[in-house]
Parts: structure tokens; sequence; C-alpha cells
């Protein structure tokens, strides 16, 4: 019997070894890393399962927003972006990547709100100018597409000015 217990222990202790209790922040972090390295089914697992964990972790929204973006699921990012705006209304990201989820779905004016909310928090987002000059240019509205090409390449965006080159001389 005390064999049986002891083997029990064993196993038991083995199990702990190979499955540590990982917190929702553990599970995050391996994401950001699992996305980060290309890995983007370990990421997405491991961001559903920091979620599972704690579903308010605004920022783990934003990442699996982003990741469902890249499998071409942007109504699925636009919903993992709403949640991270409620739960964050500062977070610049989540509003620039809902932004460009609405322009790959064809709602160009519905994404112009988000890059001037993504912009507002974060005026030296050189990514959101890009994101609404090139969203301004498919309106048609050529003064704004100009205008944020040319303040991207003040960033340091400097493709940006390839962009005025070509459309705003």
């Amino acid at each position: 019997m005390n064999k049986f217990i002891f083997i029990l222990f064993l196993i038991s202790s083995i199990r702990i070894i190979a499955q540590p209790n990982l917190s929702y922040v553990d599970y995050y972090n391996n994401g950001l890393a699992k996305f980060k390295s290309g890995d983007n089914k370990g990421a997405m697992i491991d961001l559903n399962k920091s979620l599972e964990l704690n579903p308010n972790l605004s920022a783990a929204y934003t990442l699996r927003g982003a990741l469902k973006s890249g499998f071409d699921d942007y109504r699925g990012a636009i919903v993992d972006y709403n949640k991270a705006i409620e739960l964050n209304p500062q977070d610049a990201m989540a509003f620039r990547m809902r932004a460009l989820s609405k322009s790959s779905l064809g709602d160009f004016s519905g994404s112009i709100p988000d890059f001037n909310r993504a912009i507002e928090l974060n005026p030296k987002d050189e990514f959101a100018y890009i994101g609404r000059a090139t969203v301004n240019h498919a309106l048609n509205n050529m003064n704004g597409a100009c205008q944020d090409w040319s303040k991207a390449g003040e960033l340091g965006y400097i493709e940006a000015y390839k962009n005025i080159r070509l459309y705003c001389n």
C-alpha cells in the first residue's frame, strides 16, 4: 500500500512539473513571445487561455485581434478590439487596429474616427497616419491623405514621401 501511495505521489509530482500552474500573465507573455516568433497558432492558444483566466486583460484582446486580422478574420478581430477598447478606452493600438480591420472590410468611412482617436491618443504613431492617409486616398480626400503622408514622413516613415511624390505634387 505504501509503495502505491509513493508511486501516486511521484506521478502527480511529475505532472505538476510538466504542467506548471501558469497565471494569466504567464499565458499572455507566452502568447506575445509566440506571436513575435511567428507561432501564431500557439499564440492564439495561449491568449485564449489567458483570457479564460482573466477576461479583463485588454492587451490580450488587442493582441488576439491582431492575430485574427492576420488570419483574415476581420470581423472577429473587430469584436476583440471592441472589447479591448471597452476595457481600456486609452488603448491607441486597439483603435488603430480596429480601423485597419474596418478598412480591410471596405468600411473606409467607419475607420476614420478610429484612426482619429488613435492619433489623438498617440500623436507619434506614424502607422496611424499611414493608415488614415491610405483610407483618405481611397475616399478621394487627397488633401487629407497628403497631410497624413507628410506627418508620417516627419515621424520617420520615409516611404510616405513616395506617395507624396506620386499623388500630392
